[in-house]
Parts: C-alpha cells; structure tokens; sequence
C-alpha cells in the first residue's frame, strides 16, 4: 500500500528571547514575498543536537549567540511553502549580542513584542505557545540584555 499526501516531518528549535515582559519575533519574508513574524530559529539537520541547531540558527539569522537554556515549551507547524509538518521545541535563550537580522536567510527584521498583543502575522501556533508561557512565566525563566 503506498500512502500519498502525507506531509513529511521535521524536528525544528526556536529560541524564547525575551526583555522584560516583551519576547523577541523576528520578521521574514516567504519565496511569496509575504511577511510573516516567528520565533527565531529553525530545522534541526541530521546529527545536531538541539543546542547545536538552535546556536546555528541564531548565528545564520540573527548573526548572534546565545546562552541556549532549557526547554520551556513546544508547538507543531504545517508549513504553507512546503510539504511538511514541523515539531518545535522552545528553549529559553540570553543573547550574548545585538540582534542583527541577515537579509539573505529571509529576516528582515527583529523587535521584542507584548506577549498580549503579537503581530497578526505571528504563526499561531508560536502565538499560541508564547501565550501559554506567559509573558510572566518567560520573564522568570529568562531574561535576555542585547547589548
């Protein structure tokens, strides 16, 4: 029996920032050209570990490091641009840097954002987990100074 349509999956890692009670969003752009905000980070590749993949995305990105913590949450995503579905686990993350979004891995921008009032563009199911965490639960777990 061969089973059509089923979405691939993927392991991803996205890093919790926040500064006060804000959390950090970056802004991309799709191959569409539509905008959409997110969590900085991404894919885990074969044979990283999350720690790894998590640093090396905030490196391609956000051209930053970051001391990665634990992890304070998770969400699934079915992408629209391609054919799979994403699991996601949040790790709370001090950046050691400022924050300078690279342009060529699709960031045009990066800015900390109320918890209760996110950017309509948010991925809901980032939204929804930043939501769960709380700007206040965040803000215990982490607080990030760029500097």
């Amino acid at each position: 029996m061969v089973v059509t349509n089923v979405p691939r999956r993927r392991s991803g890692v996205k890093a919790l920032v926040t500064l006060g009670k804000r959390v950090l969003l970056t802004r991309e752009r799709r191959r569409d050209g539509s905008i959409y905000h997110s969590l900085p980070g991404g894919g885990v590749e074969p044979g990283e570990t999350p720690h790894e993949a998590l640093a090396r995305e905030l490196s391609e990105e956000l051209d930053c490091a970051g001391a990665i913590g634990k992890q304070v949450g998770s969400c699934s995503y079915q992408h629209r641009s391609i054919d799979a579905t994403t699991q996601y686990d949040l790790y709370a993350v001090t950046l050691e840097d400022v924050p300078t979004p690279d342009s060529s891995e699709g960031i045009v921008g990066a800015k900390f954002h109320d918890p209760a009032a996110l950017p309509e563009s948010v991925l809901e199911p980032l939204a929804e987990a930043v939501g769960r965490l709380g700007a206040g639960t965040a803000s215990q777990r982490l607080t990030s100074s760029p500097r």
